[in-house]
């Protein structure tokens, strides 16, 4: 039976109202908790800014939060449900399969409706400026597209390796986007140090590289399993290089396949998700915002979407256990042995990320339009 464009419209405002609930409900907990404790830092001008891991932008939320404590996790939830309406808009007029497709990977997601509305983390903000620069350079919006991308980059610094997709066309850069970018970066860079000084702008760099395994990540898995292993200790101190490297040869095998944008992104994403140990779950919220972006143009990459649609599954259902088990039982009060969860899901993940790559490959080979 066809669902009607008007009932749709419906459910959709039932589930944001849903979601704004929600997030008033979640209040201050979590990641956004930590980041109150720095806003709160350079509110009061302390030495020492604690919890501080990502780029400047972050920081200028300070003089938000002084406005109300909630207003950066209510902007937060707008800019994302702004994110939801421009994608219902564009696919309500495909038809009922396409949005059932919409509803489980973004709306009904637990990954967007705990990370995003829940605890408030400020990937949402990454997801919504990097799919807004790749739709406002498809487009022709150079300008406004490398803005957005600069966003993205100084809210949290990951982005940056995504960058050749964005300024490279047909062999030939794209040098307004390219000047849009750098303009961007150097203004938004000067007023941060002007506000913040140096020291503060680069402590994120230097944390990032510091920082030790967490739960999605193979080197999480492989660091319970063998503690005192040189060879996983080596790995997982110069993971950086291991990144980059990594991203490194899937860009270049991209641009030799000359692989359509999102196609790009999307691998690019995966290799920097299966590489990097730092594994939290947010940070497939960038991942599940371009998975979205390939209901717009179903028929060309429906086929991808399918493949996609498993782990988008599983990262919905992680993000309901863990959230519902306390972190999968970090305190170790159930009954159940929800410590083997957080020991062994890195190795899931690694394979079924990897094996989705693959996929997404082998498709390549089978459909030239990719």
């Amino acid at each position: 039976m066809k669902i009607s464009r008007n009932n749709h419209i419906i459910f959709f405002s039932i589930l944001n109202i849903i979601l704004f609930v929600i997030l008033f409900y979640g209040g201050s907990r979590h990641d956004y908790s930590l980041y109150s404790i720095t806003w709160q830092g350079i509110l009061n001008q302390d030495l020492n800014i604690y919890y501080h891991s990502y780029g400047p932008l972050h920081l200028f939320f300070a003089f938000i939060y002084k406005l109300n404590p909630l207003l950066p996790k209510i902007i937060y939830g707008v800019l994302f449900s702004i994110f939801q309406i421009f994608l219902f808009l564009k696919l309500l007029k495909l038809g009922d399969k396409i949005l059932l497709l919409f509803y489980i990977s973004i709306p009904c997601n637990f990954l967007i409706i705990a990370t995003v509305y829940f605890y408030g983390i400020n990937d949402a903000i990454v997801a919504f400026f990097l799919f807004f620069s790749l739709i406002f350079k498809l487009n022709k919006r150079d300008v406004v597209s490398g803005i957005f991308l600069s966003v993205s980059i100084l809210t949290k610094i990951y982005p940056i390796l995504l960058v050749p997709f964005f300024i490279l066309e047909r062999k030939k850069i794209n040098f307004k986007l390219l000047l849009s970018l750098i303009i961007s970066l150097i203004f938004i860079l000067t007023v941060s140090i002007y506000f913040f000084g140096n020291k503060l702008i680069l402590d994120p760099f230097m944390f990032g590289a510091a920082r030790d395994p967490k739960l999605l990540s193979i080197f999480a898995s492989l660091n319970y399993d063998f503690p005192e292993s040189l060879i996983v200790k080596n790995l997982i101190e110069n993971n950086s290089f291991i990144v980059l490297i990594s991203t490194l040869i899937t860009i270049i095998f991209c641009l030799i396949k000359q692989t359509k944008i999102i196609i790009s992104l999307i691998l690019t994403y995966l290799t920097i998700l299966i590489t990097y140990k730092v594994g939290h779950i947010q940070f497939y919220l960038p991942l599940c915002a371009f998975f979205s972006f390939l209901l717009i143009y179903e028929k060309n990459y429906l086929n991808i979407f399918y493949l996609v649609l498993p782990l988008i599954i599983l990262l919905s259902l992680t993000q309901l256990i863990y959230s519902t088990t306390g972190g999968f039982d970090l305190m170790n009060q159930s009954e159940y042995n929800f410590e083997l969860i957080r020991e062994k899901i890195g190795y899931i993940y690694f394979v079924i990320n990897i094996f989705l790559f693959y996929r997404i490959i082998r498709s390549l080979d089978k459909n030239s339009s990719y």
